[in-house]
C-alpha cells in the first residue's frame, strides 16, 4: 500500500481528518503534519523528509489552503519530485470552491484531474482511494526545470537573459519550495548569457546580497530600479553554470516541446 503525505490548511482539519480515517481504513499509511511534528521540531527538514518519502502528496484545495504559504511550498516541492522522477505524486482534492494554484493551471500540460468532494463526496472518496491503489504514472517526459538552492524565504527571483532583453517576465519567476526555489514550464531559447535577479527594497539590499553570496552564487551588482515596482534589482549568476535541468554537457536544449 502507498504512503500518503497530506497537505492542507488547518482551518480544514475536521474535514481532512474524517477523510484521512477512510484512507487509513483502506490500508494506506497517512502522514499528516499534526501526526509527526512535535513542539520544538525543525519544521522544514521534517516536512521535506516526509514529502520525499511519500508515494503521493494529497493536497486539499479550499479558500484557506490556496492562500497558505506552507501549502504552496508543499505543492512546489512535490512538483519538483515529479520533475526529478518523471512520476505522478500530486493528487489534488477539491473540498471548497476556490481558484486553483497557478502552478497547476498556467499551462494546459500541467492541469490535473482532481477528486471533487463538493458535488459527490462518496464518489470522490472512492476515486481517491482507487488512485492511491494504482500507484504512480509517468509524467513530465522531457520537461526542463531549474532549481536554485537558496535557503532564504520570501525572495522574488527571476531568470532573464539576452533573448528576453533582461526584463522581468512572470513566466520566468521562481516558485518558493520548502528550502529552495523552482522554475519550470517555460521554453528555453539559445542565448549566449543569462542572469538571475532578486527584487529588493533599498533597505534590504545588503542583506540579500550577503545571503546570495553565502549560498554560493556570484552577486554581480545592484541594478536600476525595476519598472512598475520601484524595487531594486540585485543581479546574480551561478558559478560554472551548475543548473539542474540542463543536459549532460551542461548546455541548454535548442527547444522544449
Amino acid at each position: 500500500m502507498a504512503k500518503i503525505f497530506v497537505s492542507y490548511s488547518h482551518e480544514d482539519r475536521d474535514f481532512v481528518g474524517r477523510l484521512v480515517e477512510r484512507v487509513k481504513q483502506s490500508g494506506h499509511e497517512v502522514l499528516i503534519d499534526e501526526k509527526f511534528l512535535s513542539l520544538g521540531d525543525p519544521i522544514t527538514p521534517e516536512i521535506l523528509r516526509n514529502i520525499h518519502e511519500a508515494d503521493f502528496v494529497t493536497v486539499f484545495l479550499s479558500s484557506h489552503s490556496v492562500e497558505s504559504k506552507w501549502v504552496a511550498q508543499e505543492i512546489h516541492e512535490t512538483l519538483f519530485m515529479e520533475l526529478e522522477t518523471r512520476k505522478t505524486r500530486l493528487v489534488p482534492c477539491l473540498i471548497e470552491e476556490c481558484n486553483f494554484p497557478e502552478s497547476l493551471t498556467k499551462l494546459k500540460t500541467h492541469q490535473r484531474l482532481y477528486a471533487d468532494f463538493i458535488h459527490n463526496h462518496e464518489e470522490a472518496t472512492r476515486r481517491l482511494i482507487k488512485r492511491l491503489d494504482q500507484g504512480t504514472h509517468p509524467i513530465f517526459d522531457g520537461e526542463r526545470y531549474l532549481v536554485l538552492n537558496i535557503p532564504v524565504p520570501d525572495l522574488e527571483i527571476y531568470l532573464t537573459g539576452e533573448t528576453w532583453e533582461w526584463q522581468r517576465n512572470p513566466q520566468l519567476k521562481y516558485s518558493e519550495m520548502l528550502a529552495s526555489y523552482l522554475l519550470f514550464g517555460f521554453v528555453v531559447e539559445p542565448w549566449k548569457y543569462f542572469k538571475h535577479f532578486v527584487l529588493s527594497a533599498e533597505s534590504d539590499g545588503d542583506r540579500i546580497r550577503h545571503q546570495l553570496s553565502n549560498a554560493g552564487y556570484l552577486v554581480t551588482g545592484v541594478g536600476s530600479k525595476d519598472p512598475g515596482t520601484e524595487l531594486r534589482r540585485i543581479w546574480f549568476c551561478l558559478p560554472n553554470y551548475p543548473v539542474e535541468g540542463r543536459d549532460q554537457n551542461n548546455r541548454w536544449p535548442e527547444s522544449i516541446d
